[in-house]
């Protein structure tokens, strides 16, 4: 796989030097410098996008796309790693939550099962951060959000800018780190109910010409849960920054361990060997199973400014992981809502080694025309176990399936944007080449049908992005481009006994188009309106045992963000999506996709008060939603309304600061998330509080 690796990297810098002599041998050094109002372009207020948000430094190109930006250094601090909180302005984005903390749950329009984050693409600085996010995109990782920066959201034309995914991509930014930054300590200890403890501390330090920072999280909890939700993190980061001429190097290592438990899925009513919600949110069913998490990885981030009109950032990077599952086996039990019955159970690990590098080049000519170009490679090898123990909380057992498993992709992308007759235009292209092989090593139950499966896909991805200025700040905009999603390890050699697939399984792809109006009034006062029309086909599902194209679904609706400066230094926020999500085609014709609710809104309210004293309220209000494709009764969501409350004082101006949090301030019983073995239900009222010094 090294040598794979480094082949790849050798093809992609010699297209790179390629790529780059032809804007270079155009470059004059008599060439004006980039004027002012290039500058003003790329810090323009749109969405719900902070004015600062610019590509300054990214070599990308924003423009013709729907983003939306929270900038998480600006609000009162989140003292625990709620999702629902950090993108409550995100429209459309609906946060599937996860009671025991191990893993992010999303999912975007109605586009897929949010389970672990598959259908939307998720990155770190830029870099994808799933354990494999072309093989088995499960997001079990997230960083602290006591390190980021802001968190960054990006619709259809993601993929032209970072991946396949039709569901968007999500880029965690992680605080930037320069070689002149002062010695700074930052630390930040909370405590909260059900035994909530959380203690952040990062130390930044200048060491001669270059920057350092070193953080270390702890966070842990027991749950609301009877038994069996507690959950344990640990994080450390190492980054490093340093001028080298005209190129700003950054290195950063990070290590991530998170051990959870799994108290299991609720029934809506409690009958013989099953219990049910009506017991309260409080009751378990799994008493013994785990999910354990370990990763490693590391980016290397080269920025360089080639001239006036020329920049260029390139990423290596890397990562391992470990999935590690107990869970008891069910026995007689019912799936949903059943508290298993058996005494043995199912041991599942996977490990992970991936690799990967971008390259991104961006000119400006004089005419204000600009052409972004970036090639990226990854490659991972993977391989997984199963094995059976002979007690619910063995750790070991005898195996019975194991596989190995790679994948390999290379992707060209390019975007330009120019002006015609006062019509911004970003035309986009990306071409994807995936290679996937699984190799079934061992099947204690056939082993004479071992099976194998490989393929190799390219796969052209066209986009583009129209905008134009209509006077007193208002913009018009329009983007239309292609998705795709490739055919996971899981579609390709299913686990489930008697399970099979398809002869002629066939890659899902979408395409999307969002048209709409927004104005930037003042940083705290834009609006922001638009439909949107997505049309998602070949969508995989079961018919019975074998795992199928269940057919097309099409994604209609609207959105609103906005915010307005109101009186008394109060500011509010808004955004609402209208959606109406149908199949169209296949057995589901005429259903609703999964989590695709008619209405999902957001409201946040702010206010300082001087200097010293800020708060938020944050409301997210969802109607009925399904869990399933089907729409089962057991798996439909109820439509549900939850405040949160977060607040800090600064004791000492610029050092010392109280921060509190109220999550679910009316103790609302709901459920965001429901799965094959029942409801998970959302945490009840909960307080946290604690200290934040920065010196």
């Amino acid at each position: 796989m090294l040598q794979t690796f480094i082949k790849m990297i050798t093809i992609l810098n010699m297209l790179l030097l390629v790529l780059l002599t032809i804007p270079t041998l155009a470059y004059s050094s008599e060439a004006p410098e980039l004027l002012p109002t290039l500058e003003i372009k790329g810090t323009r207020a749109r969405d719900d996008r902070p004015a600062e948000a610019s590509e300054k430094g990214e070599s990308r190109i924003h423009r013709g796309k729907k983003t939306s930006q929270t900038t998480l250094t600006e609000r009162p601090a989140l003292t625990d790693q709620s999702a629902r909180q950090a993108l409550s302005d995100v429209s459309g984005l609906n946060v599937s939550e996860v009671s025991n903390q191990s893993f992010t749950s999303l999912s975007f329009r109605g586009l897929g099962d949010p389970h672990e984050g598959y259908h939307v693409q998720t990155l770190e600085d830029g870099i994808p951060i799933s354990a494999d996010p072309y093989g088995y995109p499960a997001n079990y990782y997230a960083p602290p959000h006591q390190t980021l920066d802001a968190l960054e959201y990006f619709r259809g034309g993601s993929s032209l800018l970072f991946g396949p995914q039709p569901g968007g991509a999500l880029n965690y930014r992680t605080r930037a780190l320069n070689p002149g930054d002062n010695l700074q300590l930052h630390t930040q200890q909370v405590l909260g109910s059900y035994g909530f403890f959380s203690s952040f501390n990062q130390v930044t330090a200048p060491i001669g010409d270059m920057g350092l920072r070193g953080t270390y999280l702890r966070r842990q909890g027991a749950g609301f849960r009877q038994a069996n939700q507690d959950f344990g993190v640990d994080y450390a980061q190492v980054k490093a920054a340093k001028a080298w001429g005209a190129t700003l190097l950054t290195l950063k290592l990070d290590t991530y361990a998170g051990d959870h438990g799994e108290p299991g899925g609720l029934a809506r009513t409690s009958s013989d060997g099953v219990r049910g919600i009506d017991e309260g949110i409080t009751a378990t069913t799994l008493a013994n199973d785990r999910l354990r998490i370990r990763r490693t990885g590391w980016l290397l981030l080269a920025d360089t400014e080639l001239g006036a009109n020329l920049s260029m950032t390139n990423r290596f990077f890397g990562a391992t992981y470990n999935r590690f599952s107990r869970r008891q086996n069910l026995g007689t039990a019912p799936v949903f809502g059943g508290v298993p019955n058996a005494e043995t159970n199912t041991l599942q690990e996977q490990d992970f080694l991936n690799f990967g590098l971008e390259s991104r080049l961006l000119r400006t000519f004089e005419n204000g025309a600009r052409w972004s170009v970036g090639l990226f490679g990854f490659t991972s090898a993977s391989t997984f176990d199963q094995a059976t123990g002979a007690t619910v909380s063995s750790e070991t057992g005898t195996a019975t399936r194991a596989f190995d498993r790679s994948s390999r992709a290379i992707s060209l992308f390019t975007e330009v944007e120019a002006t015609v007759a006062g019509w911004r235009l970003v035309p986009g292209l990306r071409v994807e080449g995936i290679h996937q092989r699984v190799e079934e090593t061992l099947n204690a139950a056939s082993p004479e049908n071992l099976r194998t499966q490989q393929d190799t896909t390219w796969v052209p991805l066209f986009g583009l992005g129209v905008e134009r200025d209509l006077g007193r700040g208002v913009e018009s905009y329009t983007n239309v481009s292609q998705g795709y999603r490739p055919i996971f390890f899981a579609d390709a050699v299913p686990l489930a006994p008697g399970s099979s697939i398809s002869e002629d399984l066939r890659p899902a792809n979408s395409w999307s188009a969002e048209t709409g109006l927004r104005q930037a009034l003042s940083r705290d006062t834009h609006w922001d309106a638009s439909v949107f029309y997505i049309q998602y086909d070949n969508q995989f599902g079961r018919s019975g045992a074998v795992l199928i194209n269940t057919g097309a679904a099409r994604h209609v609706g609207a959105d609103l963000t906005a915010s307005q400066a109101l009186p008394w230094g109060l500011v509010a926020h808004g955004n609402v999506t209208w959606l109406n999500a149908r199949f169209t085609e296949g057995p589901q014709e005429g259903l609703t996709p999964q989590y695709a609710p008619t209405f999902l809104g957001r409201i946040r309210l702010e206010q300082r008060i001087g200097d010293r004293f800020r708060w938020n309220v944050i409301g997210t209000l969802a109607t009925r939603q399904f869990g399933d494709d089907t729409n089962t009764a057991d798996q439909t969501l109820p439509g549900y309304g939850v405040w949160d409350f977060l607040a800090e004082a600064d004791l000492v101006p610029g050092k010392i600061t109280a921060m509190a949090s109220i999550q679910n301030l009316f103790n609302k019983v709901y459920w965001s998330r429901v799965r094959a073995n029942g409801i998970d239900p959302a945490a009840p009222f909960t307080i946290q509080g604690g200290l934040r010094v920065i010196w």
